[in-house]
């Protein structure tokens, strides 16, 4: 059984590494998408006098897209904010179980976010943005489902990882 749960967990991490570089990569090209769209818009409003509106809130959307992108990557390297004086003085076993409540209960929250954020998302579609008429809120609302699914993985690798944890205190884990 256990070790079973160490390759599954070995598997989920590979993934999980492959998909935060993979979203790291889309990130930066998101990032500059936001800087040659912003550039634009102030070559448009200073050297010709000719402001364009739609710029401001594509970039507002595409910050959106990458703050939410962004968020796995995050959780996997741990560079949330926490205070882990107290955790780090737990016996290793209780640390695990604590790391799988949080995971268990993040997940949770994760999972209305994803429920809420697509009904949001599907609603949104029907609704233009008046600068760009091509584009409906939905794109821009769309990054909150699709972000929290991506948090998951990282979030089943975390508490698969406390699950372990707690089967071998004497290991390495449950950040």
């Amino acid at each position: 059984m256990k070790q079973v749960l160490e390759r599954a967990v070995q598997r989920l991490a590979e993934f999980n590494s492959r998909l935060c570089v993979g979203l790291a990569y889309t990130i930066g090209g998101i990032l500059g998408v936001i800087s040659v769209v912003l550039f634009y818009s102030v070559v448009r409003r200073y050297a010709f006098n000719n402001p364009v509106t739609w710029t401001e809130d594509l970039a507002n959307f595409l910050m959106v897209w990458m703050v939410l992108l962004g968020a796995p990557g995050g959780l996997r390297a741990g560079s949330h904010v926490a205070i882990d004086a107290l955790i780090e003085r737990i016996p290793p076993r209780f640390r695990g179980f604590l790391h799988a409540g949080i995971a268990l209960i993040v997940m949770y929250v994760a999972y209305m976010i994803i429920r809420h954020g697509w009904a949001f998302s599907i609603q949104g579609m029907r609704r233009i943005v008046p600068s760009m008429e091509w584009l409906p809120f939905g794109f821009a609302y769309m990054a909150l489902p699709v972000g929290y699914v991506l948090l998951v993985f990282i979030l089943v690798e975390q508490f698969l990882d406390s699950i372990l944890l707690i089967l071998s205190p004497d290991r390495q884990g449950a950040k």
